[in-house]
């Protein structure tokens, strides 16, 4: 957090200002108080956007699909008002590091956490694009996690640089690393656009380094739309996602509504034990959004430790080099008590007897079955949670695909 500026205003529209936590082309996010919120991060247009009608009209539109989003891990939207004199979003006020600060500090993800960001930042998307929103901003600097989990930030807000660039007013829209193929040539964008972005923010997060290189940012574009990710490094158990996310053409990108754990809850298979002996009940249905929070939690206490305990220095030189963009300060109030509760709750369920459908681990390999909502059944082989290989899929209306199947898709083959 950063102090107040004399130009900065005191109060807006009954929220007391206390600190800077951030800018970008938008204008200035603040730390702020409300008799009927508490504590929030209170984003304010610039002047230059302000007095644009248009944009006006368009946050006006959004207000109430920005509300809508309700994920366990984005950002509430709290109000959002487009007709007071200085337009605002209240936001839920996120606690704990931003990605950038997490990899710069401690390294790159690995293990189980990585794949905990994966599932927090696939369900963090799929609730937004299930409110007609697409972010178009997804960066390392958008995606903060603490005690709270892992929390997606700015979903939606840079739709008012577009409305603003078509004005004629000079807006740079988006952040030029941080592009898909199709936004990077301005082209229309939709949801695909954001999976591209997962991609990228991924495969940064599992090796440190951007998957397109590095240098000027024209140069990175280019690399975006016309050359293959580096993904060395890129562990297996996230490679297949990740590349699939990265494919140029936005139809070849994962739908994230089959990816999305929060929603997908498979049938158990009960274990025979032996003549005489009584299978054991299904377990409850795994929380994997509880799962994302413990992970995260965790990782905040070994943060809080390692920092406030033990003790750490950072020159500004290296705070700026590594904390572009940085939306909020450390706050280190995780205490270490949550840990024997979670691993309370999470160790009988790993050890019951009862599994789900063809699962060999958190993904599903093998023989399997799945049933749709809509009543079509496939039956075949699985791999990292998807079909790929022979299968049947019999849809709702009788009709049958005998075959190959890849990435979930019948191939045409068989």
């Amino acid at each position: 957090m950063a102090a107040l500026l004399d130009s900065d205003p005191r109060t807006v529209s009954g929220y007391t200002l206390h600190s800077r936590l951030g800018e970008g082309a938008y204008g200035v996010v603040y730390a702020a108080t409300h008799a009927r919120f508490g504590r929030v991060a209170l984003k304010v247009l610039r002047p230059t956007l302000a007095d644009i009608p248009q944009v006006r009209a368009r946050l006006r539109a959004e207000a109430q699909a920005l509300q809508r989003v309700q994920g366990n891990c984005t950002a509430a939207v709290l109000e959002v008002n487009a007709d007071a004199p200085v337009p605002y979003l209240a936001l839920e006020l996120v606690e704990g590091l931003n990605l950038f600060q997490y990899v710069g500090t401690h390294g790159p993800f690995k293990g189980p956490i990585l794949e905990a960001l994966k599932d927090g930042l696939v369900e963090a998307l799929a609730s937004v694009h299930a409110a007609n929103l697409v972010h178009r901003d997804l960066k390392p600097t958008n995606i903060m996690f603490g005690p709270a989990g892992v929390k997606v930030l700015d979903f939606g807000i840079s739709v008012l640089l577009e409305v603003a660039a078509n004005t004629g007013t000079d807006i740079t829209l988006g952040t030029e690393t941080w592009m898909s193929p199709e936004q990077a040539q301005g082209d229309p964008v939709g949801p695909a656009s954001d999976v591209f972005n997962l991609g990228m923010v991924l495969a940064y997060a599992a090796t440190g380094v951007h998957p397109f290189g590095a240098g000027k940012p024209a140069a990175l574009v280019y690399r975006v739309v016309h050359e293959r990710p580096n993904l060395a490094g890129v562990p297996s158990s996230v490679m297949a996602f990740v590349a699939q996310c990265l494919q140029k053409d936005a139809l070849q990108r994962p739908d994230l509504r089959m990816h999305a754990v929060a929603d997908r809850v498979e049938p158990p298979t009960v274990v025979d034990l032996g003549t005489g002996v009584p299978p054991l009940p299904p377990p409850s249905p795994l929380d994997r959004p509880f799962l994302i929070k413990f992970g995260f939690t965790a990782l905040f206490v070994m943060f809080f430790f390692s920092v406030v305990k033990g003790g750490w220095q950072t020159s500004p030189a290296q705070s700026a080099a590594v904390v572009p963009n940085a939306t909020v300060a450390v706050v280190p109030n995780a205490t270490a008590s949550v840990v024997p509760t979670a691993t309370a709750a999470v160790v009988p369920t790993a050890i019951r007897v009862v599994v789900p459908t063809a699962t060999t681990d958190s993904r599903r390999n093998g023989q399997g079955t799945e049933t749709e909502a809509d009543g079509a059944k496939y039956t075949g082989e699985f791999k990292d949670d998807m079909r790929n290989g022979q299968g049947t899929l019999k849809m709702a209306d009788g009709s049958t695909y005998t075959g190959e199947f890849k990435y979930d898709e019948f191939n045409g083959q068989g």
